[in-house]
């Protein structure tokens, strides 16, 4: 458990970084394409082997977006996950256009047109968040929806974000928070420090 002091810090670090992040997406408007095309590029280095599954996600706004992944990486299947109670759970959508508007206002796949996979299936999760650190502590959006995930699965967990969006001091991080195995920014990649593959 995080202390009332670390939670509080918590909370300020989210609404800071939060306006980071928006301030530097609308401030690079124009070269969103080409970061989008480049972190994909990286990304494609990390899974590596020519075919497998990876977990991805539909990106808000003004998150990281892997939207280009599948075209680098056509004998790959993604799932994407959507929201089920308080779990995420993860879809193969058959075609592109399987894909409803979720209650968080985010692209989910629609079950009846999707295969329903287990993370475990996956070889790697790509993880959108607020904030991350070197050692590979993640701030999400405080509902816990990746922990729950994550905490089930072995796959190699790939934090996504813009560079505005990695702290330079460690986060407050709970024994519940899962930390990333990788961190792929636009200007940078890393294997972190904490990463159990490091």
């Amino acid at each position: 458990m995080l202390s009332a002091t670390d939670l509080q810090r918590k909370q300020a670090l989210r609404k800071e970084f939060l306006t980071q992040r928006r301030q530097y997406v609308q401030s690079q408007r124009q070269k969103l394409s080409e970061i989008y095309q480049d972190v994909a590029s990286q990304l494609a280095l990390i899974l590596g082997q020519p075919q497998g599954m990876a977990a991805t996600y539909s990106a808000l706004p003004d998150e990281m977006n892997p939207r280009d992944l599948p075209s680098q990486k056509p004998q790959w299947r993604f799932a994407y996950p959507r929201v089920e109670g308080t779990d995420l759970r993860f879809y193969v959508p058959q075609t592109a256009s399987d894909f409803a508007v979720g209650g968080m206002g985010i692209r989910e796949p629609v079950p009846a047109r999707s295969q329903a996979i287990e993370l475990n299936d996956c070889a790697a999760v790509l993880v959108p968040g607020v904030a991350f650190d070197r050692r590979g502590g993640r701030l999400g959006y405080g509902k816990g929806f990746y922990d729950r995930a994550l905490a089930r699965t072995r796959a190699l967990k790939i934090g996504i974000g813009f560079t505005v969006q990695i702290s330079t001091e460690d986060l407050p991080i709970a024994a519940t928070d899962i930390r990333m195995d990788w961190i792929v920014t636009e200007n940078f990649t890393f294997q972190t420090q904490g990463s159990a593959s490091a």
